[in-house]
């Protein structure tokens, strides 16, 4: 996850040379035998991970209730016929289905006491827009992962109290992290120090580049 589209672009890329250089060559078969590498948009996220969404105080999951988990159990589907997909129409096909699901969570998380700007938001994210930088993160949501990473590996930025860095606290007062975590006097990577720790389980590694 990077909030610049071009990160994890270059991110994909290097993932993609790597698979590359691993495969074995073949002379006697069809294409060498070299396999055609998986589609990796759902693994590559461009989002502000310090923006969460606001979720009912009772809602402690995305998918608490029998319609919504069923629905996410088809978008696992979909996501994991997308992942090896080969031909474009495949690709395409399986996309417009991926968009249909996320629009049908949105509507029943409404139905179950979710704000409709925050369902809205949730299903307006669309993985496949490489050029995209999402103004949120959930990582149950772009990731199905509500039980916590094994590492979470981070160099966040350093800005003290430079520039716009007032500004950004402002902004960052009035989300979760923000209320419960708010030191202006406080560099802004002790945000993602916070979230990390929300976001990794018990068993989880952290590893950040810091100033100290």
């Amino acid at each position: 996850v990077d909030i610049q589209s071009i990160a994890t672009q270059i991110s994909k890329l290097r993932f993609f040379i790597s698979l590359v250089v691993d495969q074995k060559i073949d002379t006697t078969k069809v294409n060498f035998g070299i396999r055609p590498l998986p589609n990796l948009e759902t693994k590559f996220v461009a989002a502000n991970t310090l923006i969460g969404i606001d979720k009912p105080d009772n809602q402690l999951s995305l998918y608490d209730t029998p319609k919504v988990k069923a629905l996410e159990t088809e978008l696992k589907k979909i996501r994991h016929k997308l992942f090896s997909a080969k031909t474009k129409d495949t690709k395409l096909k399986y996309r417009q289905q991926d968009k249909e699901l996320r629009n049908a969570i949105a509507e029943e998380l409404i139905r179950n006491g979710w704000r409709n700007d925050t369902a809205e938001k949730l299903a307006g994210w669309d993985p496949y827009d490489q050029n995209a930088s999402s103004s949120f993160f959930d990582a149950e949501w772009m990731f199905d992962n509500k039980a916590g990473f094994d590492l979470v590996i981070g160099n966040p930025p350093y800005i003290g109290h430079k520039g716009g860095a007032k500004e950004l606290f402002q902004q960052l007062k009035k989300t979760n992290l923000g209320k419960r975590f708010n030191n202006e006097r406080m560099d802004i990577f002790y945000y993602f120090f916070h979230l990390s720790i929300d976001i990794t389980n018990s068993n989880g590694i952290i590893s950040f580049i810091t100033t100290n």
